[in-house]
């Protein structure tokens, strides 16, 4: 629920309806929810805080009432206090709704994981309308430590981490357009063989994409199927965020890093399925990469990126 603007508070510290506060309940009873101002957990000023711990859930009547929110008011409490009903309130920020998945090619994102949790959490939610479940491999966990956007990313040791997922239809991608695409932290880059996507099985269909580190941080993108591949030159930093961006549209695949092609398009117009599951992290066989990942997103059938484009500046799921 949003209305009007930022929040203002009379003398008692109460805020009212007419510059409403942006509330986001922990539970289907308001019992200890948290109030978000702006984005922001709290008002930021010690008399209101206190105030809203202790009286969240109800506000004045003739607020609501004003504001056409009737739908809202429970039975009443006293002269000038109701409480609120969950009814159209949601997590999110101000004057938006839940969280979804960007626009366009939502229908086509057929893996979208924020990798967002508590700090050593070993589950994470696909955000897709198919909702994978990724298995945790190892010591893979989510971690506070670095992320990108919200407050985890997925942190893999490169000693045996990785995530898999089952196989599903999903994975087919056949001859179409697809897009892959992630924020990616590298612990070092100088190491070869980092593998951030692959088939799980090195049969008909098979795909990988990793990056090959060299000396001074320079090596390639490498994407790879049953009969060969292709490697686009990069320079890369250890401990540095990058977007990246793998996208086949009408038979050519293009890598871009940060929003700039790499190199040159490939002519790829193999068939792709990945009929053993994927993973994400690990190859097909026994090498693994080291670092960070957020905001890993796989669209089938969309070619999201045709030219050099600006990154992503929020998640894609917001």
């Amino acid at each position: 629920m949003s209305q009007g603007t930022n929040p203002t508070y009379n003398g008692e510290g109460r805020a009212t309806l007419l510059n409403m506060i942006h509330s986001a309940p922990n539970k289907a009873e308001l019992t200890g929810y948290k109030p978000y101002i702006t984005g922001v957990l709290t008002s930021g000023d010690v008399a209101d805080d206190s105030f809203l711990t202790n009286h969240l859930g109800r506000i004045y009547y003739s607020s609501l009432h004003y504001a056409g929110l009737d739908s809202l008011i429970g039975d009443s409490v006293d002269g000038s206090f109701r409480p609120i009903t969950l009814t159209g309130l949601y997590e999110g920020t101000p004057g938006g709704g839940a969280k979804s998945i960007s626009a366009p090619g939502a229908s086509e994102t057929v893996l979208m994981f924020d990798f967002e949790g508590s700090n050593n959490d070993t589950s994470t939610t696909d955000r897709s309308s198919t909702g994978h479940t990724a298995t945790f491999n190892g010591h893979a966990k989510i971690s506070t430590t670095q992320k990108k956007y919200g407050d985890s990313s997925l942190y893999l040791d490169g000693n045996g981490d990785y995530l898999s997922l089952a196989d599903h239809a999903d994975w087919t991608f056949g001859t179409g357009d697809f897009t892959w695409e992630f924020w990616v932290r590298f612990n070092n880059v100088t190491s070869s063989g980092y593998y951030i996507l692959a088939a799980n099985a090195d049969s008909a269909g098979f795909f990988l994409f990793r990056w090959d580190g060299g000396g001074g941080g320079s090596g390639n993108w490498s994407y790879g199927f049953t009969a060969g591949g292709n490697n686009w030159a990069d320079t890369l930093s250890a401990d540095t965020w990058y977007h990246v961006a793998v996208v086949r549209s009408s038979g050519d695949i293009k890598v871009f890093r940060d929003g700039v092609e790499k190199g040159s398009a490939w002519t790829h117009t193999t068939s792709l399925d990945a009929n053993g599951g994927i993973n994400i992290g690990k190859s097909h066989s026994t090498e693994f990469m080291a670092g960070y990942l957020d905001d890993f997103r796989l669209t089938k059938g969309v070619a999201r990126y045709s030219s050099n484009f600006t990154p992503p500046t929020t998640s894609h799921y917001s």
